[in-house]
């Protein structure tokens, strides 16, 4: 989750196992006090959340409490998100893309077959397409 604020000295942010987030700070050179308060999916496992702060955005990486599916949506509430939530494309992740990114941690090439075979199989294509000459 991003919060896109700009020089927000000192910010504070209140997770609630039970979902729900507040996020305050006084932001920008003028310091205007900028407020959010989100009622998310589900539970999160505040220990295992993280937050990061730089002078352009509040970026947090929110843990689920409990492992399983992927959540159908951010927030608790079903319908249109509030005008200033929006999903930020580039950090997307699809419940297909974590299957792809767990298997290729588990990809062993020893597991593979020995190369030879595939040898013999393009040596029969190649044999069989010169036939048609």
């Amino acid at each position: 989750l991003t919060i896109e604020v700009t020089q927000c000295q000192q910010p504070a942010l209140h997770i609630d196992p039970s979902g729900k987030l507040v996020f305050r700070g006084r932001c920008g050179l003028e310091e205007v006090m900028y407020e959010v308060e989100l009622e998310l999916y589900d539970q999160v496992d505040k220990t295992e959340s993280r937050v990061t702060v730089n002078p352009r955005y509040v970026f947090l990486v929110l843990a689920k409490e409990r492992s399983g599916p992927h959540w159908p949506r951010l927030l608790r509430q079903p319908g249109r998100p509030p005008k200033n939530v929006t999903v930020d494309w580039n950090k997307w992740k699809d419940q297909e893309d974590e299957e792809e990114e767990t298997n290729a941690n588990e990809f062993n090439v020893g597991d593979l077959d020995d190369m030879h075979k595939f040898d013999e199989f393009a040596d029969e294509e190649l044999d069989s397409e010169g036939e048609n000459d």
